[in-house]
């Protein structure tokens, strides 16, 4: 089962490594946005035209981004997602502008409406590429400083609603039943997850936590049967 558990997480950890860079390629810089004049002044005649344009502005907005004039970037797709919030173009490049800004915290709830995007959207992915590094980045850091001052993990501290689904393992012997500890922890994180009274810890932040806690938790013994955090067959 190690070799079943290393190679799911490291399906996993590829998986979020291929959509940050997914997100990142993605991206397309300019070198001198004199070359997109025309464009821009395009652009602008259809804006003054009718002010409602959503695409002159989202566009307007991705041209300046790509120019790396990020706050006049934030503000013309500003214009657009507040007239279509729903876009995923504009709010991807929206959560990236905040994000060039140092603007973390605007950028994450963004990029979290991921899950809002139809599946087959490239959007989705680039989405949930960076909504998952900005998540991650925040948690290490987050997670060290708890653990450096370890007097504020008290239970003083601690919410009484948050919950954490580990992992589940499937100890039997029938291969068939494998997928059954996989399977099953999604099916308990989906339903914590409608429960608005419980504060459900992301499974991005419970990795970091066991990382940091314990550096070698992915060698430890796998637990005996009958354990709670394990599917048997």
């Amino acid at each position: 089962m190690n070799k079943i558990r290393k190679r799911f997480l490291g399906f996993w950890l590829m998986g979020l490594f291929s959509c940050f860079v997914l997100s990142c390629a993605s991206v397309r810089f300019v070198e001198d946005i004199s070359a997109y004049q025309t464009t821009i002044n395009s652009l602008v005649v259809k804006i003054k035209a009718d002010s409602t344009d959503v695409q002159a502005w989202r566009d307007l907005g991705v041209i300046y981004f790509q120019a790396r004039q990020y706050a006049p970037a934030d503000s013309f797709l500003q214009r657009a997602f507040a007239q279509e919030s729903q876009d995923p173009k504009t709010i991807f490049y929206l959560g990236l502008a905040r994000e060039f800004q140092g603007n973390i915290e605007q950028a994450l709830p963004l990029y979290e409406r991921y899950k809002d995007v139809a599946r087959l959207s490239p959007y989705r992915r680039l989405m949930a590429g960076r909504y998952n590094q900005l998540t991650l980045d925040l948690t290490r850091q987050e997670i060290r400083t708890l653990l450096q001052q370890e007097q504020q993990l008290s239970e003083a501290r601690m919410s009484p609603r948050a919950v954490a689904v580990f992992p589940l393992r499937y100890i039997g012997k029938d291969k068939k039943f494998a997928p059954l500890g996989k399977g099953l922890s999604e099916m308990i994180i989906g339903d914590l997850g409608q429960v608005r009274a419980l504060k459900l810890l992301e499974r991005v932040r419970l990795q970091v936590l066991l990382d940091e806690m314990f550096p070698s938790w992915s060698n430890f013994r796998r637990p005996q049967r009958g354990s709670s955090a394990s599917a048997v067959g």
